[in-house]
């Protein structure tokens, strides 16, 4: 059992750190779209979404080192990709936003974890 939960241990801080490492990415990459073409909030709300889904995705298949459980390890790195980029954006903005906090976000990046932590598995058989 212990051999489970230390490659899951190890597993979720790769995706943890992968996943905020493309965050951070992609955001410093839209933000130059953002800035230079005066994008509508709609826009940029589904471009947050995008970047949240490729990151969780990208995350997860570099993560995946025992192609076993995507189901459970995705819905746990969803949880851990909402978590860290919730306590990391609210640093960057200078303090913590629990109105950022949502439930639906929540969820979303719970089931983005899921479907992700099932491609990637299949991808690393």
């Amino acid at each position: 059992m212990s051999k489970i939960s230390s490659a899951l241990k190890n597993e979720s801080i790769r995706f943890g750190l992968s996943s905020i490492f493309f965050s951070l990415v992609l955001c410093l990459i839209f933000s130059a779209f953002v800035k230079g073409l005066y994008l509508t909030e709609s826009v940029v709300n589904i471009g947050r979404t995008v970047i949240k889904i490729v990151s969780i995705l990208m995350g997860a298949i570099y993560a995946v080192i025992n192609p076993q459980r995507g189901i459970i390890k995705g819905l746990i790195w969803g949880v851990i990709y909402y978590v860290v980029s919730f306590i990391l954006f609210s640093a960057l903005s200078g303090g913590v936003d629990f109105g950022a906090f949502s439930v639906v976000d929540l969820a979303f990046c719970a089931l983005a974890g899921l479907i992700s932590g099932i491609i990637a598995v299949n991808l690393k058989k």
